[in-house]
């Protein structure tokens, strides 16, 4: 047989695979009956009839679970925000501004620091402009962990869309103290302390 009928053949073959597959009917799936006594050691032995309101309460729409050693396989979880350290706190944040540079740096005029609520770790970065807020942010949270919540003035580049979006990949807070309302951040409390330890 020539090579074009063997093709034209194989062909009409697909063709009539494609006929079957688009006419035949939609699949139909049963439910099987749950055995809840199966599952009791997974809920800490409760009752049978606590286990079945449970199962009428949620779905279960976990049909494609991965089973077997390929659920090992990833090493690093396809969601950014598993993948950072956590702080497990909230982080206060507050710039201060000097006359003159600072000695021993390259121009630095500013600093700003970051304040942990409850372990009261301070950090404290150099910066030339307010601009470089975003860097000494992603410094922090490259060094400590991403904050829980982070506590600011209302300043404007401290509420930049570059600041949102850095906040938006971790899934981290961002609090804002009402406008002339200096108190209200915990880092302005702390720069007291800070000075005093260093002078």
């Amino acid at each position: 047989m020539p090579d074009g009928e063997v093709e034209m053949v194989e062909e009409e073959e697909d063709k009539t695979k494609e006929d079957i597959e688009a006419n035949a009917p939609p699949v139909e799936t049963k439910t099987k009956p749950i055995n809840y006594s199966k599952y009791r050691r997974q809920f800490l032995h409760v009752p049978i009839e606590k286990i079945k309101r449970t199962f009428e309460a949620t779905t279960q729409n976990a049909a494609a679970v991965v089973y077997g050693s390929k659920a090992n396989q990833t090493l690093k979880s396809p969601n950014p925000t598993l993948n950072i350290c956590r702080r497990k706190e909230a982080v206060a944040t507050d710039s201060t501004f000097a006359d003159v540079p600072a000695v021993d740096t390259p121009g630095f005029t500013g600093a700003q620091i970051f304040v942990g609520r409850s372990s009261l770790l301070t950090d404290c970065y150099g910066f030339c402009s307010v601009s470089e807020f975003p860097n000494t942010l992603l410094d922090n949270i490259r060094e400590r962990g991403a904050m829980d919540v982070l506590t600011s003035d209302n300043v404007n580049c401290e509420m930049s869309s570059r600041v949102k979006d850095i906040l938006r990949a971790p899934m981290i807070g961002h609090w804002k103290s009402e406008p002339y309302c200096q108190h209200q951040n915990f880092a302005e409390h702390r720069w007291g302390h800070v000075k005093a330890n260093l002078e």
